[in-house]
Order: C-alpha cells, then structure tokens, then sequence
C-alpha cells in the first residue's frame, strides 16, 4: 500500500529509528535495517512536527518533491513507516514490564542489562527461527558486558553506526506473544531445543590477557588417520560438539549451508560465514563485515567440519583491540624482530608498480614506502617451536585489519590453523606453510616436475578418483617435494573436451595422505570455479609443460609415514625445516568464544603462493635441487600470479 501524502507519517509499531547524516538505522526485535539518503533529515523533520508529507513539501521544487516522496514510497515498502491512523502520541517506551519475574531477561531486549544492575542470576531466553533457546546464566557485571559486546559483535552493522556517530542504540520491547513462548520453554522442554551452558560466550577483550607465554608441545597420545589426516577425533564426533555454537545470534559461525554442484563427485563443499567488525571509514556493504570460508570432504561431516573449521581460524584471526602489542623503533629490538621486508618479500620493481598491482591484501593505500630501521611500528611476539624463545613481527601482519603500518607489510591467512589441540592446529599451519612454499617455487619457477607412478598409489585412492572425474577429465599427480624433504603433491586434471586446467594441491608426512588432500582440493576447486568469484581464471590456462611434468621416468611414491603420533610428527617437521635453516613461530589466536585451538604458523623465509618475487628461496631451491642450471632472472618467472 502506497502513502498518503496528505496524511502525516509515523514509524511502524515495535522499530527503533536513528538517524545520522545521510543514514538511518532501523532496529526490530529481529532484524537490523541500513538505509542512506540525503533526505532523511527531511524525514526527522516530518516525523518531529508531525505535519502530511505534501505540506512539509510545499516549499521545493518539483524535481525534490519527487526524490522526497521516493525516499518515502521506499521506507513504506521496506515496512519502515506508514500513515498515523490517528493522532501521533510521543511515548517511547525506554523499559519493559516482566511479567515472568525478575529472573527472566530476553535477548532482544539484551540492552536493558547495561542499566539494570544484576544481584541475582538472570536467564537469557530467545525465539530463533521456530527453536527456543535457553541461556547463558548470567550473574554478575562482568559477564553482562561480555553477553553485551557479544552481541554487538553479531550486528555488524548496527556496531558500525553506533562506532561511526558515538551514540548507543538498543533494540524495541519484546512482544508479549514472544514473551509467552519464551515462558513455556523454561518448563517445556522438546527435541528441536537446544542450550547454551556455562557462560560459552565471553568476549576475548574481557579475557585474560594471553601474550606472551611459553607454549609446551605436549604428547595427547597416539591418532587415527582420518578426515585427510592425522585427527584427535573424526569429524562427526567434533561436529556434534560444536552444534551449540552455531546458529544463533551469540554464535560466531552465523551459517553453514551446502554449496556442492550436481555434478557427479563424490565430494560435498560446504559454506559457512561469519561477521567481522567494520572499520569507520568502511561503507557499510555485505562484502565489508560477512567473511565466508569453504569447506570440502567426502561426507557431509567432513566438509561442514572443515567449513566451520577455516570459519573459526579466520574469525580469531581479526584484530579485536585488546592484543598485546607495543611500539618501538625496528633498531631497538633488532636482534629479535623480523623487518617487514623479510616477511612479505616484494621486490623493488613489485613496489615501483605497488599502485596498478592488484594485490589480495594490500590496503587501501596505493603506495609501498620503504621501512627504515629508524621507523615505529607496533610489534607483536611469536614463539619459536624450536627454541621457545620470543620473536617480534610487525601487528598488521599477524592480525587481519589492524590499524596500524599498513604500507609496510600486510596479513594473509597462510598458516592460519584451527584443531582440537594446540599441537593438532600447528601441524596443519607447518603443512600449509610448506606446501604453499613448494607451490610457488614450482609456479613461479615453471618447473617441470616428475610425474608420480599412479601403479604406486593406494588403489582405493586411485578408483575413487576415476570414479568422480569420470572420463571427461584425465588426471595425473606432480611430485612437487623440495628441500625441506615434506611430501608435496600436485593433482592436475584436464578436461578432454574443453581442455581447460583444474588443480589442487596436497602436503603431509604421509604422501598418501598428501595425494589424497592435493586431489581433495582440486575436486573442491572443479565444484566451485564457475559457481563463485575468485581472483584466478583457470579457463585461461595453456598447455605449458609445466603443467603437464615430466613423464618419461615417474616417480614412484616413497613408503609412507609409520607415525601416528601428533607431537612426534611435529617434531619431525620441525627438525626437517630447522635442517634448511628455517625457524617455526607459532602465533596463539585462542580466543574464549571459539571453541577449537586457533593458531597462525610463521616460518620467515618460505614463499607465498602470491608473487612474492624479493625471496631468496624462490631463486636458490630448484638451482640446489638441479631442476634449473642457474637462478632465474625476476622477469623470467610466471606473471599469471597465484591468487587461490
């Protein structure tokens, strides 16, 4: 139903509205609305005099007339305002009546609890989507600030509002039909309910400081094998425990959703996506605070296990404000800080053209100073695996968004890891390191490497594989394994047809495990290139011979590894690096509301898969491993950068 100019405007029962400048926040009981027009102060000044909207209009010209009553016709169809059907009464109710007694607060009324000063226990009760959901106990200041700022953290737009113009917002009165339902959950209690126990949801500026301690690799006993590597548990056990920390809107994960094509494989891609805070200069968008991560796997278990899995390692790894960092020149700590141009290794020309490149994590700046000994920059420690000793790496490259020294080097998720143990997440982080290492080598390189014996693969590996690619595509394995002497491979499928390039990649101790991750991936990689953006364009790929390697003498696969010991397997990748000269960091990304082992492997001196071209490993291993004669020159390596 359209407006009524010549009747005056209100807003529509159970909204709270603020404007802003050019913005106005609508908050329901459920939802959080962003509009932005240049005409809203118009609307403040309808709504505050109460007058028709053709009376208020009566002083501009026509082409405003049309834009003022647009904006209008918008807000009424977005359910925003409607005419007052009598005359506007200015009652706002600030506080809410409980019927249920005084131990009984509502999570969409949540703000009253920062004026209200809690002697008792209360219990947060809500209504989600048809499921009742019960909790947590709450008792005291300290944890109604967490509960707050948990919130918060789950309204990312409403947070930016509230950050951009300094005021506070809160959301309207809970109805009393919500109210009823909330009742007979405390006494009714069925199947499609879930709880929340033990305070699971404390925001980590309110924790204990973390950093920095001592980490002590402990032994958590022998692992099976399973879900592509060595795991604590299968997948479907961890799943069933993380169930409570999905879904709602005091989860960090706020959804998980299948993404997989029907096209015939035998793998499931699974979404999942969570909310990041936007910065005050950000136009607030859904690509500007939603972050997604994609998972893959043969069961359903599997790929949801490690969609949520990225989701949590991605999430700790945004800068919250509370990390302890310092400043200080790079000449004062010398001796145990890395330079940024040790860690992201651009190479002069790279930052001569630093303002046309299109790179993934470079910030909105389009220069590239050059760091100076002399320079402040807020540091951040890590903990060697090694040595256990203490090293410093500039902030903004450990954490994702921090505001500080964003020209001199920049955060990527390489190394960032998540697991049941802290042991069990830094394995995976070395893996990921190293694999990335010898990727780029090879990319960059455009080594030709030996082609992997497929009569030496495990059979049942190499059956599932013909099965899910069928005869379309014809598949062959790259033995991509360099100095650090960690299995590598490469899996490359091309389609006979259309003879487009698929690949992925694969690293683990175990070569069959490492063969089954790389074809994993490139699986993962053929359900979703077409179906999602993505910075790299496989259908423009050549039929280079470093893609297809070298098959007059394959390679047969080496016996795999008889370890199933997790701290053993991390040791033996830490002597393994320590044998190229190479330390292993590990940052803690722990954070209380997550509740699996987050961590961030650093190992200076690796490459990025990104073009990284001032790193000295990318010019000296294929020289030491006698796949090139001599070092190739910068303008020599492959320009198609690797941006997966």
């Amino acid at each position: 139903m359209f407006l009524d100019y010549k009747i005056a405007i209100t807003y529509k029962n159970n909204i709270c509205s603020y404007i802003q400048s050019d913005y106005l926040l609508i908050l329901t009981e459920t939802s959080t609305k962003l509009f932005k027009s240049a005409w809203f102060l118009h609307l403040a000044s309808m709504l505050d005099k109460a007058v028709p909207p053709s009376t208020y209009a009566s002083t501009l010209d026509d082409a405003s007339k049309i834009q003022l009553f647009q904006m209008l016709d918008e807000l009424c169809f977005e359910g925003v305002i409607c005419n007052a059907s009598s005359p506007i009464k200015r009652t706002i109710v600030d506080t809410q009546k409980d019927e249920l007694g005084d131990n009984v607060l509502y999570l969409s009324d949540i703000f009253q609890l920062a004026t209200t000063e809690i002697t008792s226990p209360k219990q947060l009760v809500s209504y989600i989507e048809g499921k009742r959901i019960l909790g947590p106990l709450i008792s005291n200041d300290t944890e109604k600030e967490q509960l707050v700022h948990r919130i918060l953290a789950s309204d990312p737009i409403r947070t930016w509002f509230e950050n951009k113009f300094a005021i506070k917002t809160k959301r309207p009165a809970i109805s009393q039909a919500l109210s009823e339902a909330c009742l007979n959950t405390l006494y009714s209690v069925t199947s499609s309910q879930y709880f929340f126990h033990d305070t699971p949801y404390q925001l980590y500026r309110d924790a204990p400081e973390l950093w920095p301690r001592p980490l002590h690799i402990v032994d958590n006993g022998d692992c099976k094998t399973q879900d592509g590597g060595l795991r604590q548990q299968p997948a479907s056990t961890t799943l069933s425990r993380l169930t409570k920390y999905l879904g709602s809107p005091l989860s960090v994960v706020n959804s998980i959703r299948e993404i997989s094509r029907d096209n015939g494989l035998n793998y499931k891609t699974y979404r999942a996506s969570f909310n990041k805070t936007i910065r005050k200069d950000e136009e607030p968008t859904v690509s500007s605070y939603e972050i997604a991560a994609l998972g893959k796997g043969k069961t359903e278990e599997q790929a949801k296990m490690s969609a949520i899995g990225e989701c949590f390692e991605r999430y700790a790894a945004f800068y919250q404000g509370n990390e302890q960092s310092f400043i200080a020149p790079y000449s004062a700590i010398a001796d145990k800080a890395f330079r940024p141009e040790e860690l992201n290794s651009l190479s002069h020309q790279q930052k001569q053209n630093y303002k046309t490149i299109n790179y993934p994590s470079k910030s909105s700046d389009s220069r590239y100073n050059n760091f100076t000994a002399q320079e402040h920059c807020h540091w951040y420690p890590g903990i060697s695996l090694t040595s256990n000793t203490v090293k410093y790496f500039p902030l903004n490259y450990v954490f994702a968004d921090a505001p500080h020294g964003f020209n001199y080097s920049s955060w990527t998720s390489n190394g960032c890891a998540a697991g049941q143990t802290i042991e069990e997440a830094a394995l995976q982080g070395i893996f990921e390191v190293v694999e990335r290492d010898a990727i780029a080598i090879w990319w960059y390189n455009k080594l030709v490497l030996p082609n992997v014996d497929l009569n030496t693969v495990d059979e049942g590996v190499i059956a599932a594989l013909n099965s899910d690619l069928g005869l379309d595509w014809q598949c062959q394995l790259l033995d991509a394994t360099h100095d650090i002497d960690i299995p590598v491979y490469i899996a490359i499928a091309r389609n006979a047809k259309t003879h487009e390039c698929i690949f992925g990649f694969g690293c683990h101790l175990s070569p069959n495990i490492a063969i089954e991750r790389a074809i994993s991936e490139m699986c993962q990689v053929l359900d979703v290139k077409d179906k999602h953006s993505a910075m790299f364009d496989f259908k423009s790929l050549e039929n280079e011979a470093f893609l297809n390697g070298c098959h007059h003498q394959p390679k047969k696969l080496p016996k795999s590894s008889s370890l199933s010991n997790i701290k053993q397997c991390l040791e033996d990748c830490l002597n393994k690096l320590s044998a190229c000269d190479l330390d292993t960091f590990i940052i803690d990304y722990n954070r209380p509301e997550i509740p699996l082992k987050c961590v961030k492997v650093i190992i200076p001196g690796t490459n990025h898969m990104w073009p990284q071209f001032a790193n000295e490993r990318l010019y000296s291993v294929p020289v030491k491993q006698g796949l090139l004669q001599e070092k190739s020159a910068e303008y020599e390596l492959n320009q198609i950068p690797l941006y997966l």
